[in-house]
């Protein structure tokens, strides 16, 4: 059986790639930068639970339990599709 081949300029894809609204990178890269909640909410003019809410839908979606987790997941999801 022949070998599938990806399509020329086209890289083949290592699994599913972290789809983040624009809002939620902010929140990402903010947390990720080693900010809390509070103050990414204080940087974006929301209120701190609307971060911590924004945070437990994304480890919610992608099935992870800790903010950690869902940073690292998300980091080296980006790096492994460049």
């Amino acid at each position: 059986m022949p070998r599938r081949t990806t399509p020329p300029g086209r890289r083949r894809s290592r699994g599913p790639k972290p789809v983040l609204t624009p809002r939620e990178r902010d929140i990402v890269n903010l947390l990720s930068g080693d900010m809390s909640c509070k103050e990414a909410a204080d940087l974006l003019h929301l209120s701190a639970r609307t971060v911590e809410h924004y945070v437990e839908r994304l480890k919610l979606r992608f099935g992870k339990r800790t903010l950690h987790g869902l940073l690292v997941y998300i980091a080296s999801s980006l790096v492994a599709n460049l």
